[in-house]
């Protein structure tokens, strides 16, 4: 009953985007979900791994049948879309100071990753600090996606290839320095969202325009493609070579998560990154216990933890929430965010979803409202690319995002100028 109830509702949100298409874009909150959130739900259930466990907890359906229905009365009255004037917009931001602001984020990243190893390059000597921090060193470095927003922007508007190459350093040195895929691939995200923004807004996207890129355009694109499904493969390999490092001597990574799905190591470490993280769970409520509380301790981490740092006051632990290590396979180790608010909410885990929600669609209005909303715009995509990792973990309600956006803030308050040497 349970089931039919999940698939039903999900039926019924995917109806209600379909129906109300023209107010929902590629870049908003139901396509982030959708992707982030569903799609390796559904592929969860595909059973491509042989270590999933068939039989499936009634609360996990549960959660998911809450979270359906809320994303159905959201998407019953929310409008996504932003207007063109928000290309008009973006063309008249500008960032002073952006070659130190990108220094110093490539800076602090190399002197933390050198401060936990004693080495500049630990992963390419077999050192593992992709999961460590330095005290407030990883404020910043934990952001790595805000100035590679503000190099995308920048970027446009100038055509310097020097912001491309600030990016390529950005999303290359956590995979080549501590084989921090995770990483890279958040920049990447907010990197996507904003550029779905660009094109979505952009007046000249007709189809017809198609027809007169120009041939260096066209190569460009094919370069950047050609790196992309190279930076794929390398960041395959590595997970790999981490694998065997990690005692799973003669088994690559699919082989030790039971892939049996397509794409071969590519398809599997998607899968064993998101996907499986489903089967974690279902195990997790099946044989963990919550301990739930109305404050949402483990939920909100980033107030709790991160501003209000009761952990220090009350001496709480940050990581009780996980403390039993319930997994798949040491090769797939996190329960998806759903865990955590579960831990926090039981039966009412959807309440952080709908905060989540809630944060990211009031920026998103206000980037509508406000003429000189660049501020606005840059939090919205950083937030909106949390939502894809909610399959993961809770990187939404993390600590380091309260600061991600506390930068973005002083930045604009301090750098960001509009035509006219306005500031914002």
């Amino acid at each position: 009953m349970l089931e039919a109830a999940f698939w039903a509702t999900l039926a019924v949100w995917l109806l209600t985007v379909f129906f109300r298409r023209k107010r929902f874009k590629i870049y908003g909150i139901n396509s982030l979900m959708l992707v982030g959130v569903v799609l390796p739900l559904v592929l969860y259930f595909a059973d491509w791994s042989i270590l999933i466990d068939p039989i499936v907890s009634p609360n996990f359906y549960i959660i998911f049948l809450l979270v359906n229905l809320s994303m159905i009365v959201y998407s019953l009255v929310a409008d996504e879309t932003l207007p063109d004037s928000t290309s008009n917009m973006l063309s008249r931001m500008s960032v002073r100071y952006l070659d130190g602001i990108n220094i110093v984020f490539l800076f602090l990243y190399v002197l933390e990753t050198y401060l936990l190893s004693g080495q500049f390059a630990p992963a390419l000597h077999g050192v593992d600090v992709h999961t460590a921090s330095f005290p407030v060193v990883s404020f910043v470095t934990r952001n790595l996606a805000v100035p590679a927003l503000l190099d995308l922007i920048c970027f446009r508007n100038t055509h310097r290839k020097r912001y491309l190459f600030y990016v390529a350093a950005i999303v290359l040195l956590p995979i080549l320095t501590r084989n921090a895929r995770m990483v890279s691939f958040e920049v990447l995200l907010a990197l996507a969202v904003m550029a779905a923004v660009m094109y979505s807004t952009s007046p000249h996207k007709c189809l017809r325009n198609i027809l007169y890129v120009k041939v260096r355009r066209i190569v460009g694109v094919f370069v950047v493609c050609v790196m992309a499904v190279s930076l794929v493969l390398y960041a395959v390999q590595l997970t790999n070579e981490r694998t065997i490092r990690n005692g799973a001597v003669g088994f690559d990574y699919g082989d030790s998560i039971g892939y049996t799905g397509p794409l071969g190591n590519v398809g599997a470490v998607y899968y064993g990154y998101f996907p499986i993280s489903y089967n974690n769970l279902n195990m997790r409520l099946k044989y963990d216990v919550s301990n739930p509380n109305p404050l949402g301790f483990y939920s909100f981490a980033s107030l709790w933890f991160g501003v209000l740092e009761i952990d220090n006051v009350f001496d709480i632990s940050t990581t009780q929430d996980v403390a039993n290590r319930i997994v798949t396979t040491s090769s797939a180790t996190v329960p998806t965010a759903f865990w955590t608010y579960w831990y926090d909410y039981g039966i009412f885990g959807f309440f952080p979803v709908l905060v989540m929600v809630w944060l990211t669609y009031t920026v998103l209005t206000k980037c509508r409202k406000n003429a000189r909303a660049g501020g606005s715009l840059l939090v919205y995509t950083f937030l909106g690319s949390k939502i894809f990792f909610e399959s993961f973990q809770n990187t939404y309600f993390a600590t380091p995002v309260i600061w991600g956006v506390f930068i973005i803030w002083v930045i604009c308050k301090l750098c960001v100028t509009y035509e006219g040497n306005t500031h914002e």
